[in-house]
């Protein structure tokens, strides 16, 4: 497996966020000035694997532009072999990645730090869950909009449904078939 570590966003605790590592694994950690400090504890968590420190330029979105770039030059380089691929971030922005690759027949997996319970419910959690099966290329980005429309307050059903409809078309009428249960 190919681990691409976003250390901006999961510095804290990426190593706990791996599992089992093995010999075969390779883990690319980019960094930039802004985020550099890594613990020896993180370092132990890893010595199975071969590890690469990759420092990046820094700017707005820029080590998550160079760490996509380096996967399109992982995959290209590792045509044929019975690699995977997993970019280990909470950045909901790397979704775009995954779904443009699985486009093409490269499954890309995101790993992301599960929240707290106290952050969401379950039912919460269950509800992306299966919205996510029925429409694995909408992103977080837009689902949240979405959650924002059906949740919204004192919204009757028809107004929800006429929004989701002027909003995504014919998309917005499965997405309210798929939502209205859950009002």
């Amino acid at each position: 497996m190919n681990y691409l570590i976003d250390f901006e966003n999961v510095s804290a605790n990426f190593h706990e966020m791996l599992g089992e590592l093995t010999i075969q694994d390779k883990i690319y950690i980019f960094y930039t000035d802004k985020c550099q400090k890594i613990s020896l504890d993180q370092l132990q968590a890893i010595a199975l694997a071969d590890w690469y420190l990759i420092k990046v330029c820094s700017g707005q979105n820029a080590l998550d532009f160079q760490l996509s770039s380096y996967l399109g030059y992982l995959i290209a380089k590792e045509v044929g072999e019975k690699q995977g691929f997993t970019i280990v971030s909470n950045d909901y922005g790397y979704d775009f990645v995954v779904n443009f690759w699985r486009k093409m027949n490269i499954t890309i997996k995101v790993k992301r730090d599960l929240p707290s319970k106290s952050k969401k419910s379950n039912k919460t959690t269950e509800f992306e869950e299966k919205f996510k099966q029925l429409f694995p290329d909408i992103n977080q980005s837009t689902f949240e909009d979405i959650v924002k429309i059906v949740k919204g307050k004192n919204k009757k059903l028809c107004d929800i449904h006429n929004e989701l409809v002027q909003t995504y078309g014919e998309l917005g009428k499965k997405i309210y078939k798929f939502a209205k249960p859950h009002l």
